[in-house]
């Protein structure tokens, strides 16, 4: 499973509480048979709006009332916009280039039965929860050890409907659970659609996806960490001086950003920034 998968799944703990501001440290790790990816992400919260720091050179910034996100790069001090509907797009071109399973618009969250398994996960007491769906399995270990647990809990989902559907598998409705999940575990099997570029790639797959929670605390968090900031330029506008030190010095923290780890979905979209940039360039040397 790719990190931007991992990232979805990371996004159904967020919370959006009224009660106070969040930053919640997780720790993800994704493998199949060929490939094991790890990343800790930081999540801070306020209201409708949440930040996605990770180990890589971007952020992201949220907002769950829209869908739409604002794409931080932070060695160019740029920013990009995107909206709801651009993402869907991004989603279904992925799922047709790279043999990603295709998204159930449909599917129904499965149930969670408690197994009475009980498990004390980074000072955390938990109990365990599973759940079982066609193409995926998947168990919770969850805690009442959190102050306003249940704050986390009802704000599980939010902004996360339109996301759920993008998923070629239904996960469960956690807002059900009777404690904050400490740790995730899910595994997931489908077949890899057909496509020119996959032949390399196994007809079926199997991934394993595991988010473990490191921290979740109350805090006050200021509203300049949820906007772009002021000396960030709009990466598809912003024009480029010269291919050196413009569209050439973006491929260049492009590449130093995919050896450290980058997604796909942020390589499709940095790659694009780039093209512009390179374009931009060009109309600038006429």
């Amino acid at each position: 499973m790719k990190i931007q998968h991992l990232i979805l799944l990371c996004s159904l703990l967020l919370p959006s509480s009224a009660r106070a501001d969040w930053i919640v440290v997780q720790n993800l790790e994704g493998t199949t048979a060929t490939m094991r990816q790890t990343n800790q992400i930081t999540f801070k919260i306020k209201g409708t709006k949440r930040r996605l720091d990770t180990k890589t050179f971007t952020s992201i910034i949220e907002d769950t009332d829209t869908g739409d996100q604002i794409v931080l790069m932070h060695p160019q001090k740029r920013y990009l916009i995107q909206s709801a509907s651009q993402m869907k797009e991004m989603a279904e071109i992925r799922r047709q280039t790279q043999g990603e399973p295709e998204s159930n618009a449909t599917n129904t969250p499965p149930a969670l039965t408690a197994t009475g398994k009980k498990q004390k996960i980074n000072g955390y007491e938990t109990e365990e929860f599973v759940w079982k769906a066609d193409k995926a399995e998947g168990r919770y270990f969850v805690t009442r050890d959190i102050r306003h647990y249940a704050d986390l809990l009802n704000a599980m989902e939010n902004g996360f409907e339109q996301k759920r559907k993008l998923l070629p598998y239904p996960l469960p409705d956690k807002r059900k659970l009777p404690g904050f999940p400490v740790r995730s575990e899910e595994v997931i099997t489908f077949q890899v659609s057909s496509h020119a570029n996959m032949k390399n790639i196994p007809p079926q797959q199997t991934i394993t996806n595991i988010v473990t929670l490191v921290s979740a605390t109350e805090a006050s968090l200021p509203d300049s960490e949820f906007v772009a900031p002021s000396d960030y330029a709009d990466g598809a506008t912003k024009p480029v001086s010269s291919p050196t030190d413009g569209a050439a010095g973006l491929r260049d923290v492009l590449k130093q950003m995919e050896k450290q780890g980058l997604s796909d979905s942020d390589r499709k979209k940095l790659e694009q920034v780039v093209k512009d940039a390179e374009a931009q360039s060009k109309t600038n040397g006429r």
